[in-house]
Order: C-alpha cells, then sequence, then structure tokens
C-alpha cells in the first residue's frame, strides 16, 4: 500500500471516531477503541496506526465539552492502548499460517 492511500484511509478512520462521538448513540457503544484496533491491524505504519484513534479522540474533543484534562488523558490512552494491541494482533497474525491462524485470532 502506499503512503497516500493510508493517509486517505486515515483521515477517514478518524472522521468516522469523531463522527461516532459527536452523533447520538447508544449507551457502551465504543466504535473507537474498534476502530483503533482495526487501525493497528490494517496500517504497515504502526506507529501511525496507534495514534489514529487517539488523532480522532483529541479532534472530537474539540465539539464535546465538559470533560475534565485528566479524564481525557485517561481515554487518549486508552484508545493508544487499542492501537498498540491491533499492532500486536498484526505481528502474531502475520506469524501463524492456515485455518488455525483464524481460529486463534478470532475465536477468542
Amino acid at each position: 500500500m502506499n503512503r497516500r492511500r493510508d493517509l486517505a484511509f486515515g483521515a477517514g478512520l478518524v472522521a468516522a471516531i469523531i463522527l461516532a462521538r459527536v452523533l447520538p448513540h447508544p449507551a457502551n457503544f465504543t466504535p473507537m477503541i474498534a476502530a483503533g484496533m482495526f487501525a493497528g491491524v490494517y496500517f504497515r505504519d504502526k506507529v501511525f496506526a496507534i495514534f489514529v484513534p487517539a488523532i480522532g479522540l483529541i479532534l472530537s474533543d474539540v465539539f464535546l465539552a465538559g470533560n475534565s484534562f485528566v479524564g481525557n488523558l485517561i481515554v487518549v490512552a486508552a484508545a493508544t492502548l487499542s492501537g498498540i494491541l491491533g499492532a500486536l494482533i498484526s505481528k502474531n497474525f502475520a506469524k501463524k499460517s492456515g485455518p488455525k491462524k483464524f481460529v486463534r485470532v478470532f475465536g477468542a
């Protein structure tokens, strides 16, 4: 994949995170954590993938008021952790082969 395509897809993922936080949604619906894990698996540049959910959360906080700095810092750290987890899944997924790979990753 080329860098330009990754940046465009990453921008779309950040936009999806922002919309998911700003628009009304059911309680305990956390698409930004799923987006972070997806980014960690999808992007080859793992540093970029780790910070995609954090960028989305920080930009969406512009529209959401009333959150404390420490609370936001914890949420951004958790979202960054989801990107790290996605990168680790990607690393382990690439090492294994065959049908067992699918069971190990998606059967957990």
